[in-house]
């Protein structure tokens, strides 16, 4: 299992009745607007995932910075907001042979004038460990 896929399982395990999807912005030119996940929704994407390299190599170890949004409307966000917070600020987590270890730097609301809905914008910073894989995928 490789870092995306334990994200995208370990978010769809935290909020699961809400779109849990990697965030790529998209175009539609027809409809001259952005394509939109579906509400509620949860996105994540990797601002940056650097390994940590000594003098012998790589071991698997990487410094991770996660961006993770929650949609939808304003309980919407409140409840799945806190879920996403809970799930991974503070703790060691692992999924399969992922293993998370990340801090909340920075939570914030977005709201974009002329929409009708609200965001949660979160950054996580931290360490993720990459294991062989063994194919054992359990939280």
């Amino acid at each position: 299992m490789d870092i995306y896929e334990a994200t995208q399982k370990l978010l769809t395990e935290t909020v699961p009745d809400v779109n849990v999807s990697a965030y790529v912005l998209t175009y539609d030119a027809e409809m001259d607007s952005f394509l939109l996940p579906d509400f509620p929704a949860v996105t994540y994407n990797y601002a940056g995932i650097t390994p940590i390299v000594s003098m012998d190599g790589a071991f698997g170890l990487n410094r991770i910075t996660l961006d993770v949004e929650v949609w939808g409307d304003l309980e919407q966000i409140a409840a799945n907001a806190a879920k996403v917070h809970k799930a991974l600020n503070a703790k060691r987590t692992a999924v399969g042979n992922v293993e998370f270890t990340l801090v909340c730097i920075e939570s914030r609301d977005i709201a974009e004038l002329g929409l009708d809905f609200k965001r949660r914008y979160m950054r996580f910073t931290g360490l993720a460990e990459i294991g062989e894989d063994n194919g054992q995928t359990s939280l």
